[in-house]
């Protein structure tokens, strides 16, 4: 994972669209775990808040791993959590009709007005904002990158790159009620980094 001043925001919104008429359904289908399909890593780039990334950080001084494989279990645990969504069938059925009814100008050169699915509440109230962030690229597999596209989908005006800051804070607010004995892993996390500086003190 690498992190760059590059803005590629728009990237998600056109691959959503590009992915759309060969994934929007069998992305859906792919979360069984037979279904997994193997497949060249794709990058995906979006701009996420210093104060997540700072979370971040401290889990992987705490957990271990980088920083790169903690953005890529919460994309992991994000993505379980929206399949789990009681109201699923019905966003997908919305954003069908969503979708139906922006292609059809270019269809019947009229709007299709009859087309219209249920209406469920958006999931989520408004976008993260980012005023204060950073620039991330990642690397994540075919399959990943297809249910995410999909999901930005079912959220009307949502990019991948939206996504990607939905998981993060998802993330770092389930790790911190899960995490136990936290204040003893914290200590202990910051005594092995004080030992590894201490280690430059004792070989000048």
């Amino acid at each position: 994972m690498t992190r760059t001043r590059t803005s590629l925001r728009g990237r998600g919104s056109a691959a959503q669209l590009v992915a759309l008429p060969s994934t929007f359904e069998s992305a859906i289908a792919a979360a069984a775990p037979r279904s997994v399909r193997n497949g060249p890593d794709r990058p995906v780039t979006a701009k996420i808040p210093r104060s997540m990334l700072d979370v971040l950080s401290a889990f992987v001084l705490v957990d271990g791993g980088t920083l790169a494989e903690h953005l890529r279990m919460a994309l992991s645990r994000y993505i379980t959590m929206r399949l789990d969504d009681p109201d699923l069938k019905d966003r997908i059925q919305e954003a069908k009709s969503r979708f139906g009814r922006s292609l059809a100008p270019l269809m019947t050169g009229t709007p299709d007005e009859a087309s219209k699915g249920p209406t469920v509440k958006p999931f989520h109230d408004e976008s993260i904002p980012v005023d204060d962030a950073e620039q991330v690229s990642l690397r994540i597999d075919q399959r990943t990158f297809d249910l995410l596209s999909s999901i930005s989908t079912l959220d009307a005006d949502s990019s991948m790159a939206d996504q990607l800051r939905f998981a993060t804070r998802y993330y770092t607010e389930v790790k911190r009620r899960e995490e136990t004995n936290l204040d003893q892993r914290v200590d202990a996390a910051l005594q092995r980094q004080q030992d590894l500086l201490n280690t430059l003190r004792s070989s000048s």
